[in-house]
């Protein structure tokens, strides 16, 4: 059993590192607890701007060979969040709802997969013309042995812009025993909401937003770059997006 002052003391300078060492840590209190802890480690943080400037440098260089040596054409631009957002809300956390830190860098950066799936389904809900979505997105047959095609598309990782900002957002399930394992008890007005508070980022942060295309004429690729500024700016991306998280506008045009 890990001391939680003692843990509350051992603050490195990754945060990825910091977040999955909960897992490992018996505190008292319950999440609530625990997302207090991760807020206050994070604020005390060193800030070191330089780290994202490196990171910057390797999305230049990347961006680079792309298009010299397998001669993709580029979307790329920075987009500032309109609302909080949160990515991986559903997987494996030590907290009730999760959050996504890069590994390496321990950083929140929007894993390229996130991006191209609310991407596509973006153009999916808006029925958008689905053989230049075959082709953007590719096809898979569902057989290994088949393959399947590739899109000529690729999402790398969305990657904040100077330092973000963290804060805690409330979840209150008002019906506990209900979606819990208590048996035959309905959803009524008689139970105690539990408040379930969670990390996300803040209103306001910078993201890099990088999409390489293959084979695409100038036309098609403006349609891309315009489909995915809308799909950012009103349809969203991450979690609770149908509560207005994950919204981005553009800072270039």
């Amino acid at each position: 059993m890990i001391n939680a002052d003692a843990f509350n003391k051992k603050v490195g300078k990754n945060l990825s590192l910091y977040y999955n060492r909960f897992a490992f840590a018996q505190m008292s209190g319950g999440s609530n607890d625990l997302a207090d802890t991760l807020l206050r480690a994070i604020k005390r943080i060193p800030k070191e701007i330089s780290f994202y400037d490196r990171l910057m440098k390797r999305r230049d260089l990347s961006v680079r060979q792309f298009q010299e040596r397998n001669g993709y054409s580029v979307i790329d631009f920075t987009a500032k969040s309109k609302s909080r957002f949160l990515i991986y809300a559903g997987c494996p956390a030590p907290t009730d709802v999760g959050f996504h830190f890069s590994r390496n860098y321990g950083l929140p950066v929007i894993p390229g997969s996130s991006i191209k799936g609310a991407f596509h389904h973006y153009l999916a809900d808006e029925e958008y013309d689905r053989t230049k979505r075959s082709r953007w997105f590719g096809v898979g047959t569902g057989d290994d042995d088949m393959g399947g095609e590739r899109g000529s598309i690729v999402f790398l990782d969305g990657l904040p812009v100077g330092n973000v900002q963290y804060e805690l957002d409330i979840i209150n399930s008002h019906f506990p025993d209900y979606y819990g394992d208590v048996p035959d008890m309905p959803p009524n007005d008689w139970y105690n909401p539990i408040p379930v508070r969670f990390l996300a980022v803040s209103k306001g942060a910078t993201i890099r937003f990088t999409l390489l295309l293959k084979d695409e004429t100038r036309k098609e690729k403006e349609e891309i770059k315009k489909q995915f500024r809308l799909m950012l700016e009103y349809w969203g991306i991450g979690a609770k997006t149908a509560y207005g998280y994950g919204r981005f506008r553009p800072t270039e045009t």
